[in-house]
């Protein structure tokens, strides 16, 4: 959370000074950018239908509000925001594959044909990112040089798109929010912009316990010691979910249940379908996501499932359930 506050602070630093400014984020890609004029540009538009009709709980997934207040702000302000990246499925069917090769010709026509592969460290440091990538059993069947390859697309994407925008708005500046590998400026985002378009730029890194130092001065113009920050903890009802459909309802049905939660306790069974979360109609784990935004822990929500009792009908029930503190699976990047 520090480097998304310092993130905020620079975006309203920078504002101030000029007001023609622009955000450029690696959090979304170019598809998704009708979404991000519309929420910025359109005071009715909710955030709630911002982040359904972005897809953000699929493209990054990550707790929105590392984001929100960059968001209010640009909102206010009518600061563009501005998607530069793939789909995540190109990327990811490049990492596994390889090669382009099975790319329809539709997906080619998305990123750009020149990536290079040549800047000084880029493919070292790949492998020993792959190797790290490697220890989680889900991306062990990506080989590294599908991985290079996904990688630098991936930066020659987000590269080309803030250039182009460049091109096409010369007077703005960009503050581009992306992940400190794709921000070197060595081997990252700015030597490939630097290819496309003449512009100033400066690369700045929130140093923490867990960055490396030993080639600060080649990864980095500024960096900034920002002490840590937590965020409040996100409450979480404790069940593993599955989308299924029952008779002509849909719903979410529960899988498995937390024992560190208060789900067993407050009455939910494996098999239960949820159908609804304080009286909002539940058919996907999006609608939970963006039912249970503002809920935290202590939380109290009132769900509504079908019970399927053996040679009776489908009954509901409504149960209600406290929100628990349960250890994050994915940390953020």
């Amino acid at each position: 959370m520090a480097d998304h506050l310092l993130q905020f602070r620079i975006i309203q630093a920078l504002h101030q000074k000029n007001p023609d400014l622009a955000i450029g984020m690696e959090m979304f890609p170019r598809t998704s950018q009708p979404a991000l004029d519309a929420y910025i540009n359109n005071d009715t538009t909710s955030e709630q239908d911002f982040l359904r009709a972005s897809r953000y709980f699929e493209v990054w997934r990550y707790d929105w509000r590392y984001f929100r207040d960059i968001f209010n702000y640009a909102r206010k302000h009518k600061i563009p925001v501005i998607g530069l990246n793939l789909e995540r499925e190109i990327v990811s069917k490049i990492f596994e594959d390889g090669h382009t090769d099975t790319l329809s010709a539709e997906q080619k026509k998305a990123f750009p044909e020149n990536r290079n592969l040549d800047l000084p460290g880029y493919t070292e440091r790949l492998d020993e990112v792959h190797g790290f990538h490697a220890q989680n059993q889900q991306e062990k069947k990506g080989m590294l040089s599908g991985f290079i390859q996904a990688q630098a697309i991936w930066d020659e994407t987000m590269a080309d798109t803030a250039a182009k925008y460049l091109s096409d708005h010369p007077a703005k500046q960009m503050v581009i929010l992306a992940g400190s590998q794709h921000t070197r400026k060595d081997s990252g985002i700015p030597p490939r912009v630097a290819s496309r378009i003449d512009v100033s730029q400066a690369s700045v890194l929130n140093l923490s316990a867990e960055n490396r130092l030993a080639d600060i001065t080649q990864t980095t113009d500024f960096f900034f010691l920002a002490d840590p920050v937590d965020l409040e903890p996100v409450g979480k009802m404790g069940l593993v979910l599955t989308e299924v459909k029952e008779g002509d309802k849909k719903g979410l049905k529960i899988s498995d249940i937390s024992p560190q939660g208060k789900a067993g306790k407050a009455g939910l069974q494996k098999d239960d379908i949820l159908i609804a979360i304080n009286s909002t109609t539940i058919n996907s784990m999006e609608d939970v996501r963006l039912t249970l935004l503002n809920n935290r822990v202590g939380d109290h929500v009132k769900l509504r499932i079908l019970r399927q009792k053996e040679g009776q009908e489908s009954e509901e029930k409504e149960v209600e359930l406290e929100l628990s503190n349960l250890e994050m699976t994915k940390p953020h990047p």
